[in-house]
This record gives C-alpha cells, sequence and structure tokens, in this order.
C-alpha cells in the first residue's frame, strides 16, 4: 500500500509540466526572498503598510502554489485541469503584473523623485513628474495585463474582448467622480510644490485650527499629522486644494517664521520694564537650548493701547516649525518668570483712574475720587 502511494505521488510529479516546475521553483523563490526584495523596493516608514505588502505578495506566491498542487492532486489529464491552468496563468498574470508596477514605480520615483530631511531624516518622495509618469505606466500595464487575462480566459473573439473592456470602461466613467478630482487635485498639489511631505500647515476643521505636519501626498488622499495631539488626519485632495492653507514651513524670507506672542500689562508698567522682561526671558530661553533664531533680535513693540492694559506685542524668529507649539509655550514661561522676578504683573486689571490732585495712576477700586 506504502508502494502504491510512492508511485501514484511519482506518477503526480513526474506529470508537472515544464511550465508548472517553472512557476513553483519562481514562486518558492519569491516567497523565500520576498521580505529582502520588498524591503529593497518598497521601502517605506509606514510599518502597516509595508506588513500589508508583505502579505499580499506572500498570499500571491502561496496561491499560485496552492493551485498548482491542486491541478496536480486532481488529475493528470491536461483536460481535466485545464480551468485550473487557466487560473494559474491568470494569477501568473497579476503577479507579473505587481511586480512590474512596483519596479516601475521604484525605478520613476529613484530618477524623478525629490530628497529631503524630515525630522532629521532623508526621505523619498514623490515629485510631480515621478507621479505622472507612474500614471501613464499604470494605465498602460493595467490595459495589457487585462486583455492578457481576457485572452487567457478564453474570451477570444474581438467581440467578447471588447465587451469585457467596455464594462470596464462604463464602470471607469461612473464613478469617475469620486477618484478623479482627488487624483487631478493631488497632481496639481505636487506640481505646486506648495505642499510637500514634511511640511507644516495650519488648517481649519470647522471652527478649529489645526497645526499638522504633511506625512504623505497619495493618489487620492494626504495623510496629516496633528502635531498637538498626536494624531493622523486622511483628508482627501479635492477637499485639501480647496482650503485656504497656510504653510508654516515655507518662510517668507530666510530669518525663519516670526512668532508673535501678547500680553496684557498694565499702565502703571513702564515700557523700559517690559523689554527687559522680554530680553530676560530670551537670554533664558536661548540658554536653555530653545530654538530661537538668536542672530535677530526679538521686537517688543506695543500692539493697542485697551481700556483697562496695554497690549505688548513679542516676536521673535524660529526655524524649527514642527517645534512650534513647544516654543510657543516654553517662551510664555520664561516670560512669567522673569515678569514674576521683576515684579511686573500679567493679570489684566480691572480699570484704572487718575488721581486730579497729583496726575499719578491708581487701581480702580482704591476708593480715591476719580477726575
Amino acid at each position: 500500500m506504502a508502494r502504491a502511494g510512492v508511485e501514484s505521488m511519482n506518477a503526480m510529479i513526474g506529470s508537472l509540466s515544464t511550465l508548472e516546475w517553472t512557476l513553483i521553483a519562481v514562486n518558492s523563490a519569491l516567497l523565500l526572498l520576498s521580505r529582502p526584495i520588498l524591503s529593497r523596493i518598497l521601502a517605506t516608514s509606514d510599518e502597516r503598510l509595508s506588513s500589508f505588502r508583505l502579505n499580499a505578495f506572500r498570499g500571491l506566491n502561496v496561491l499560485m502554489l496552492l493551485t498548482v498542487g491542486t491541478g496536480v492532486v486532481l488529475g493528470h489529464d491536461a483536460g481535466e485541469r485545464g480551468w485550473l491552468l487557466k487560473l494559474v496563468l491568470i494569477l501568473a498574470t497579476v503577479w507579473c503584473f505587481y511586480l512590474a508596477l512596483q519596479l516601475a514605480g521604484y525605478g520613476l520615483r529613484q530618477r524623478y523623485g525629490v530628497r529631503r530631511k524630515v525630522d532629521g531624516k532623508e526621505v523619498l518622495s514623490d515629485s510631480w513628474t515621478s507621479r505622472l509618469l507612474y500614471l501613464l505606466v499604470c494605465g498602460f500595464l493595467s490595459v495589457l495585463c487585462l486583455v492578457a487575462a481576457i485572452q487567457i480566459a478564453g474570451f477570444n473573439s474581438l467581440l467578447q474582448t471588447t465587451g469585457v473592456l467596455g464594462f470596464l470602461g462604463v464602470f471607469l466613467a461612473l464613478t469617475q467622480s469620486s477618484w478623479l478630482p482627488d487624483l487631478a487635485a493631488g497632481l496639481v498639489l505636487l506640481n505646486g510644490r506648495m505642499l510637500e511631505e514634511g511640511d507644516v500647515v495650519q488648517l481649519r476643521f470647522g471652527e478649529t485650527r489645526s497645526t499638522c505636519a504633511v506625512h504623505k501626498t497619495k493618489f487620492f488622499h494626504t495623510e496629516l499629522l496633528d502635531i498637538a495631539d498626536n494624531h493622523r488626519i486622511m483628508v482627501s485632495n479635492a477637499w485639501l486644494r480647496a482650503q485656504p492653507l497656510h504653510n508654516l514651513s515655507k518662510f517668507a524670507s530666510a530669518k525663519g517664521l516670526r512668532e508673535a506672542l501678547y500680553f496684557k500689562i498694565g499702565y502703571e508698567v513702564a515700557p523700559s520694564s517690559v523689554r527687559a522682561v522680554a530680553e530676560a526671558a530670551v537670554a533664558a530661553a536661548i540658554e536653555d537650548g530653545v530654538p530661537i533664531e538668536v542672530q535677530h533680535p526679538v521686537e517688543v513693540v506695543l500692539h493697542d493701547t485697551g481700556d483697562h492694559a496695554l497690549e505688548w506685542m513679542v516676536c521673535y524668529y524660529t526655524k524649527s516649525v514642527r517645534k512650534r507649539l513647544l516654543t510657543r509655550q516654553q517662551f510664555r514661561e520664561y516670560i512669567l518668570k522673569e515678569a514674576v522676578r521683576g515684579g511686573v504683573s500679567l493679570a489684566t486689571p480691572l480699570g484704572v483712574s487718575v488721581d486730579a490732585q497729583t496726575g499719578g495712576l491708581l487701581p480702580e477700586d482704591s476708593g480715591l475720587p476719580a477726575p
């Protein structure tokens, strides 16, 4: 009985064609080398995306191996497993299309992509040229793959082939309002170079204004990272292009981003005392490594004369835009410490009154008569 089983196994192995042996060898090798191959061609910082691509690649290899093995088990006659052979060839076509597409994307990104530094790391991202050429290659290879799969499936007549292609064309035409605006907007954003990976932007979501870093601009959407709350935001490219967008990373001058902080201080505090507090805060911030451009002096100007207090504006320059919120928080804390040390109150007074005899400023609730 064991001998019969061995003979049956030998017969199955002997029935394999050259094409099937080639598919087994190639898919087995790719299955073992899938991780180094994809890490070289499809390197990405997104671990979830990298894991998905690796699993999809391996899954297709395993599916092809199982299909070949199923054909061997079901029968030795090629006619009995003709549909399995067609399925294997269609899967092989899809796999070749997928691999060729990824290789084309890798080559175009290397040739026409843009290298930039994000958080101190050099990343390679798509440019308008690489994205447009990739779309053209994707369309061309998709048509070739579809025609090849139709021919393998047995739709040999011109009427059958054009019927399948016509169905696909009608489907794309009916759904173009869902994907075409985002695709076109993504190309416009890349071409204008107003929004690039790593840039810090300000966007308004309803009544909330958020400061976000651009993580990735994809075909149909853009991934943002909310700097304050540290979470991902996905917005469509068409929506993003229609919004007023403040790109804080695109400086208007070489000085960097000009930041302004406002403080309300009572009328009784002399301007020299306010400037002394600001200068001391700047010196303390620079000493502690707060990213302020030290070569450009901090501006301390009177912004508004209110009914109850003077509003002073303190301006400084910074190029560490990604740390913008932290810098503002730290600088406010230094202002508070120096104000307490200098005896300057940052609390907004309720009001002031003038002593008619001396002309001096007195608190509104001092009990003295107003002029």
